[in-house]
């Protein structure tokens, strides 16, 4: 029996080498992988995050439209209801039996019927005013536009033109377009709507004209109904050539006493209506809806 022993050839290539390097390869190449398919899963997971967002800013925009929209269309009826009730207030008052009564003494009496024609003139219109607290003046107006009576004694003798700053309109009239205008003593925004006075056998004596203050329409405007917090309303016309807020507020005349001018006013004044992103009078980016009106501007952001 005998024992042979073996001696590694030196030179010779080691067999436990090659699985080590196989390894290695094998994980450099599995490495690569996992780095592309991440990569890859990045860059789609980042393109659906940027398509999603896309999505979701269109809607959230167009859903803000459509609810400035609902705003605007239900405060503009709330407006035109409001001046079509103070029309139809003027017209009622100029036909009240009493009223051209004590018109007609005014025109055709003198000395005492004069006087108690006046008084019971201003006795009736103190309680209309208490009644109407919108009311800042009213007047009687002879057919040559001379003012004969007025709540405000200072004004008497003096002329007020009938188409001016002064909206005339008949009972057979169904449309109108009313006239803003600032009272030059208070820098304030008023209207005046006047309608004419008969006599028994139809015959015109003159015309009622009544003031009105816009405090009724400032709590229209300013309501944030369906516009959250941020959200406003403004109501802008033609006042002294410039575009100026029709507020009752002395406040905003002085504050903004060159009128305001953004992308939206200056569409509706070329009576466009529409929608956009622009900066408002302050030059704050916002989502606006704006309406053309006739003779004033809602506009919504």
């Amino acid at each position: 029996m005998g024992v042979a022993n073996r001696s590694p050839i030196q030179g010779a290539p080691s067999t436990r080498a090659v699985p080590r390097r196989t390894t290695q390869l094998k994980s450099s190449i599995f490495l690569k992988l996992v780095v592309s398919f991440s990569l890859l899963s990045s860059a789609a997971i980042a393109v659906v995050a940027l398509m999603a967002y896309g999505f979701a800013r269109k809607a959230l925009k167009e859903s803000t439209f459509e609810r400035l929209n609902v705003a605007v269309s239900l405060q503009d009826d709330e407006i035109g209801q409001w001046l079509n009730t103070q029309r139809q207030d003027v017209l009622l008052v100029s036909q009240l039996p009493g009223v051209r009564r004590w018109t007609q003494a005014l025109m055709d009496s003198s000395g005492g019927d004069r006087r108690a024609s006046r008084l019971t003139l201003a006795k009736y219109f103190k309680e209309l005013t208490d009644t109407k607290p919108n009311l800042r003046e009213t007047s009687i107006l002879t057919e040559g536009g001379i003012i004969t009576f007025s709540t405000n004694p200072g004004r008497e003798g003096r002329y007020q033109p009938l188409g001016a700053t002064t909206t005339y309109f008949t009972a057979e009239e169904k449309e109108f377009r009313p006239t803003f205008y600032l009272v030059p003593d208070t820098q304030t925004t008023a209207i005046s709507f006047a309608a004419p006075i008969f006599d028994n056998e139809g015959d015109r004596l003159g015309a009622l004209s009544i003031s009105l203050d816009l405090e009724e329409v400032d709590e229209l405007i300013r309501s944030r109904a369906g516009l959250g917090q941020t959200g406003e309303t403004y109501l802008v016309g033609r006042l002294e050539g410039k575009n100026k807020f029709l507020f009752s507020d002395q406040n905003q005349s002085i504050k903004y006493p060159n009128g305001v001018n953004t992308f939206g006013i200056d569409e509706a004044t070329l009576v466009r209506n529409g929608q956009g992103l622009y900066t408002n009078y302050e030059g704050v980016p916002v989502l606006g809806v704006y309406r053309w009106l006739g003779d004033g501007i809602t506009g919504r952001n």
